[in-house]
């Protein structure tokens, strides 16, 4: 069911999947946001909500209603300027995604996919690099648009190879950045 169009949403604490249904009936995860980030803004243009967001954990959501926010806006040119560059960041995150992320190995998506959450702070680890993701590994499968099977082989050949410790949903990266690029080109 569509609801209509009437407050954005930003993160305070937590993690959301954003999901649709694809023509066949299957879920589809479109992204995940953490904290910081603002989710709902495909429905400006349309007036309606077309994805049904899920709290992956405990969250806390600020709901921004669009009207007020259009106000602010343009009474504080500094909140549109932040408003722009969240959706710039979103529409960067998509595209990356969509059209580049597609042609990378399984592997080398869901170590890009790991490293752009250690690196942005947005899930929980200690001092090890150890993530505790609040995603199932279906989801990530999903976003990945990999194969649970796929995930499956991808996340065992990067433990093989020393790049990762899996432990179910704490995924610990032993080896970060420089390392992965050569070995996965």
């Amino acid at each position: 069911m569509e609801d209509h169009f009437r407050s954005l949403f930003v993160i305070q604490k937590g993690a959301v999947k954003i999901e649709s249904v694809s023509e066949d009936g299957a879920n589809m995860v479109d992204g995940f946001y953490f904290i910081g980030e603002m989710f709902g803004v495909d429905a400006i243009g349309d007036d309606y909500y077309r994805n049904d967001a899920i709290a992956l954990e405990t969250t806390w959501v600020c709901e921004l209603p669009y009207t007020k926010l259009e106000t602010l806006c343009t009474l504080l040119p500094e909140l549109q300027r932040k408003i722009f560059m969240m959706l710039g960041h979103q529409i960067r995150k998509i595209n990356e995604n969509l059209v580049h992320n597609r042609s990378l190995s399984a592997e080398k998506r869901v170590l890009q996919f790991l490293e752009t959450l250690s690196d942005s702070n947005v899930v929980k680890k200690n001092h090890q690099c150890q993530m505790q993701l609040p995603m199932s590994k279906g989801d990530m499968a999903c976003y990945l648009g990999l194969r649970p099977e796929s995930l499956s082989r991808a996340l065992g050949k990067l433990s093989s190879d020393g790049v990762i410790r899996n432990h179910a949903r704490k995924i610990e990266l032993l080896q970060h950045n420089t390392s992965f690029e050569l070995a996965y080109k």
